[in-house]
């Protein structure tokens, strides 16, 4: 999906609710997201069976998937793209944060200044994760497989 725009201009005002709910949904819990559960959030008060058709009609166009028949829906690799570049939201940064952020990457000392940048994201990524989990946090780098191209002269 290069261009979502075209998708998008066709969406409607409740079409565009029921993507950016299930897809929120979905990031929020990992879970597949069911239409009774739209229903209770959603800004106009519609019947879940409306949702469901509303819902299908995503599928149809490629950005929802349903694991299986009795689950809700999960958006699809193009789905969550189309969300990035369309929907999301960004806000700016709280002055606060922004602080934390440079403390923990790039107020090191001089020493871990000169680590490769993936060295220093993983070194700093592994308690922050801790930290932010309460759940043990193991990150390791794997090394490139041998390349199984060979020259032939």
């Amino acid at each position: 999906m290069t261009n979502p725009q075209p998708i998008l201009n066709d969406m409607n005002d409740r079409t565009r609710e029921v993507f950016r709910r299930v897809v929120e949904g979905y990031l929020t819990s990992g879970e597949p997201v069911g239409s009774r559960t739209l229903t209770r959030s959603l800004s106009e008060k519609v019947s879940a069976a409306t949702v469901r058709n509303v819902m299908q009609d995503l599928e149809y166009l490629g950005l929802l998937d349903s694991p299986h028949v009795s689950a809700g829906r999960v958006p699809t690799q193009a789905g969550l793209r189309m969300f990035v570049d369309s929907l999301l939201e960004v806000g700016t940064v709280a002055p606060e944060d922004q602080e934390k952020i440079d403390a923990t990457l790039g107020t090191g000392d001089e020493e871990s200044k000169a680590w490769p940048p993936t060295v220093r994201w993983l070194s700093w990524s592994s308690p922050t994760g801790r930290s932010r989990t309460a759940c043990s946090c193991h990150l390791q780098a794997r090394p490139r497989p041998p390349c199984a191209r060979r020259r032939i002269s």
